[in-house]
């Protein structure tokens, strides 16, 4: 059952499943096919498909889901990190030439701020926060801005309406229309990016790979939508939901089996071929301390219809993030995708993004690389970036599409 679930054998014993089973194989076949689990890491959990009744978790199952979906378990402090996030990016605004509270969507939370590198065309990094649909904002975001600028690349923060106002439905749609609206008004910018890179972190990541595989909402954003995504970046997420929806995270959540299913990118990308009997992923390398895992890459297939895909995670996070990360990362490639699968050495769930663009670091070196691998970048501004392009700061908070 940890082999493929992340979690243990006391789960599988609530779940009703053979401890033997368990045991051996990690999740047996036929469990997969009634939970929707194993083979491809996620469909149904939580429903008995022939049964058709809904699956309930005893206390001991629901404490050890909890524990494998939160990342501070296995953190002594997260809130250290968290007010790191606040005050570098409250730093980066105040260093740097910032747009804020642009509007992306008829939402009052549907807003960015923006920070142009100097130049016209450079492309731009558009960044989508975690904190499980439910705290944070684009406030807390904006962290990265100063390591972007200073390699020729804008970036943008993100906001979003957050869980128990929104439900994931909402939420989620409203995300990812922002997302395409950037994507489809980005020559309205100062600057006038040439293309968008998305990244995000956790729920971010989540929603950064919804908005990847949501095509109506590419339409929805303008005329000139398609291919304007040109990679993206996504960092230890969360892409099947129907696990969480056991845990303490639906509590404001609020997830049902249908909405749970409806919301999980996994769930829209082809299932991939098992790469064993059993159907469990291969297991992955630990990488030897202070150094990266080489990152895998796979090369694109023609008509490959998503972008390319870095997908990483810390060493140091819980098993249940582990499977997540390697079940999109199968189906991602049986899609086509470009995927580079990275695992980062000493690092953990908070502490991982905050080497997004950092010079020196396994993650920031990967991302910069996918970024100019896809095409030029602007000039080296130094740490403390500057004007952008030529045309007039956006003060009321709108743009001209």
């Amino acid at each position: 059952m940890r082999r493929e679930l992340g979690l243990g054998l006391e789960v599988g014993r609530e779940l009703g499943l053979d401890p033997e089973v368990c045991r051996e194989l990690g999740l047996g076949p036929e469990a997969g096919r009634q939970l929707g689990l194993g083979l491809e890491a996620g469909r149904d959990l939580g429903l008995d498909l022939e049964a058709g009744r809904e699956l309930r978790l005893g206390p001991e199952a629901r404490r050890e889901l909890d524990r494998e979906y939160s990342p501070s378990s296995l953190v002594d402090d997260p809130s250290a990190f968290l007010d790191r996030y606040a005050a570098d990016s409250a730093r980066a605004r105040a260093t740097l030439t910032v747009h804020r509270d642009l509007r992306c969507g008829p939402l009052p939370e549907q807003r960015f701020d923006y920070f142009p590198a100097p130049g016209e065309g450079a492309p731009l990094f558009v960044f989508v926060h975690g904190g499980y649909w439910q705290e944070l904002s684009k406030a807390e975001a904006a962290f990265a801005a100063r390591d972007f600028v200073a390699a020729g690349i804008s970036f943008a923060a993100l906001g979003y309406g957050l869980a128990p106002a929104y439900g994931m439905r909402q939420l989620t749609a409203a995300a990812v229309d922002s997302l395409h609206w950037i994507c489809a008004h980005r020559a309205s910018l100062p600057g006038a990016p040439a293309a968008v890179h998305l990244g995000g972190h956790s729920a971010g990541a989540h929603l950064v790979a919804s908005a990847l595989l949501d095509p109506e909402a590419g339409r929805r954003a303008g005329p000139r939508p398609a291919g304007t995504i040109a990679s993206a970046t996504l960092l230890s997420g969360v892409y099947d939901l129907e696990l969480l929806r056991h845990t303490y995270v639906n509590d404001a959540l609020g997830m049902d089996t249908a909405e749970a299913r409806e919301c999980s990118p996994l769930r829209r990308l082809p299932r991939a071929e098992p790469s064993s009997a059993t159907g469990a992923a291969p297991p992955q390398s630990v990488p030897p301390p202070q150094r990266a895992l080489p990152p895998r890459s796979t090369p694109p297939p023609r008509g490959a219809a998503l972008p390319p895909l870095l997908v990483a995670r810390g060493e140091r996070e819980t098993t249940a993030f582990d499977r997540q990360q390697a079940a999109f990362v199968r189906r991602a490639r049986a899609a086509g995708a470009a995927v580079t699968d990275l695992v980062v050495p000493d690092r953990h769930h908070f502490d991982l993004p905050l080497d997004l663009a950092r010079p020196g670091t396994a993650l920031g070196a990967e991302v910069l690389r996918v970024i100019r691998s896809t095409g030029p970048v602007g000039v080296d501004s130094g740490a403390g970036g500057g004007e952008s392009g030529s045309r007039a700061p956006l003060t009321d908070g709108t743009l001209v599409p």
